[in-house]
C-alpha cells in the first residue's frame, strides 16, 4: 500500500514538473540558474586535495596506522633550504644568523630545524663505542669466545694443542674496537664545525621538519613563502657575492605535483567541453543546438560540486575529474 503510494506521488511530481516545463520554459530556466548563482560561491569553496591519503577513507586501518606514526615521529615533511657558495665560512656565518629568526617566526608551525649536529657529534664522540655494528659485535663475541676456550684448555698441563694459530690475543680484540669506533666517529669529518655541507665544499642545507601534508598548498605557499622572506632580509650578498638561497624538499615538491595536477584538470576539462559541443553541433547541425544544450549542463554541475562541497569538503585526484565526467555523461 505505502509502496504504490509513493509511486504515485513520484508519478504525479514528475508530471507536475513535465507541465511545467511546456507551459513556463522560461522559469524553469530561470529558477536552474537561479539556483546555480547560489551554490556557486559554495562550489568555489571545494579544495583539490592531491596528498594520496585522500584517496582512502579515515576509518582505514592504514590511515590511522599512517596517523598514529606521525603523531609519535613527527615531521612527516620537510623543507629544505639550500644555501649554494664558494665560501664555506660565509654559508656557515649565514646558516648560524638565519635559524634563530626562523625558529622565532616560525614557533609553534614547524616541528623543528635540523640545521648542525655538534651537539649530536659531541655525545657520539663520547660514547663511540656504544655504536658498534651489530656485525662488529658478533665478531667481538665469537672470537672473545674463541679466546676464552683456548686459555681454558691451555690451563689443562694434559691438554695438547695441536692447532697452529691461536685466536686474538684480548688486549688485541679491544684494540681493533676501539680502532673500528674510532674510524665510525671519524665519518663526522663530512661536516665541517657540524653544519651539512656537501663534500664538495659549495652547498650547505638547513632541514625544516613540519607536519604539512602535501595536499594542502596554502600552508606550504606560506611557509615557502616566510623562509624566503627571512632569509632575503638576511641580505645573502652581504656575507658572499654568490650566496644563493633555494628551496628544495617534499614540501616544495609536492607543491609542484599538486600545481601540475591543476593544470591538467583545467586542461583535461577545457578539451571534454569543447569535445561535448563539438560532438551537439555535428549531430545536430545546428549552432544553436550549442547553447541549448551546453547550458544547460551549468546548473547541475554546480550544484553537484556544491554538494561535494559539504559532503565531503574537497576532492582527491580522483574526484577532482568529476566535473568532466559529468559534462561528458550529461552532454
Amino acid at each position: 500500500m505505502l509502496a504504490s503510494a509513493l509511486v504515485g506521488l513520484f508519478r504525479y511530481i514528475y508530471a507536475t514538473l513535465l507541465r511545467s516545463q511546456c507551459r513556463k520554459p522560461w522559469l524553469i530556466v530561470a529558477v536552474a540558474f537561479a539556483l546555480a548563482a547560489l551554490a556557486l560561491p559554495v562550489a568555489l569553496k571545494l579544495d583539490l586535495n592531491s596528498h594520496w591519503r585522500a584517496l582512502l577513507p579515515e576509518t582505514k586501518a592504514s590511515v590511522r596506522d599512517l596517523d598514529q606514526i606521525g603523531d609519535q615521529v613527527g615531521g612527516v615533511s620537510t623543507l629544505t633550504v639550500a644555501l649554494e657558495s664558494t665560501n664555506v665560512e660565509a654559508m656557515q656565518r649565514f646558516a648560524k644568523a638565519l635559524v634563530p629568526l626562523l625558529n622565532q617566526a616560525l614557533a609553534g608551525k614547524i616541528l623543528r630545524i635540523d640545521w648542525n649536529i655538534g651537539s649530536y657529534k659531541d655525545f657520539v664522540e663520547e660514547h663511540k663505542h656504544l655504536f658498534m655494528s651489530l656485525e662488529d659485535l658478533e665478531e667481538f663475541r665469537d672470537d672473545l669466545q674463541d679466546r676464552v676456550s683456548y686459555e681454558k684448555l691451555h690451563a689443562n698441563p694434559l691438554y695438547i694443542d695441536l692447532e697452529n694459530k691461536p685466536p686474538p690475543e684480548i688486549d688485541s680484540l679491544v684494540n681493533s674496537a676501539k680502532e673500528k669506533a674510532e674510524a665510525r666517529s671519524s665519518e663526522f669529518g663530512h661536516f665541517p664545525s657540524g653544519y651539512y655541507v656537501h663534500p664538495d665544499g659549495n652547498l650547505l642545507v638547513i632541514f625544516i621538519r613540519t607536519n604539512i601534508e602535501g595536499g594542502d598548498p596554502e600552508p606550504s605557499k606560506a611557509l615557502i613563502k616566510r623562509v624566503t622572506d627571512i632569509a632575503q632580509s638576511l641580505h645573502p650578498k652581504s656575507y658572499a657575492n654568490d650566496l644563493k638561497i633555494s628551496m628544495a624538499g617534499d614540501v616544495p615538491e609536492a607543491l609542484e605535483e599538486h600545481e601540475a595536477i591543476t593544470e591538467e584538470l583545467v586542461v583535461a576539462t577545457t578539451a571534454t567541453i569543447i569535445l561535448v559541443l563539438l560532438a551537439i553541433f555535428i549531430f545536430f547541425l545546428r549552432l544553436r543546438a550549442i547553447p541549448l544544450l551546453g547550458l544547460s549542463l551549468i546548473p547541475p554541475v554546480v550544484l553537484t560540486f556544491a554538494c561535494a562541497e559539504y559532503a565531503v569538503d574537497y576532492l582527491n585526484t580522483s574526484t577532482a575529474f568529476f566535473g568532466q565526467h559529468c559534462y561528458w555523461q550529461w552532454g
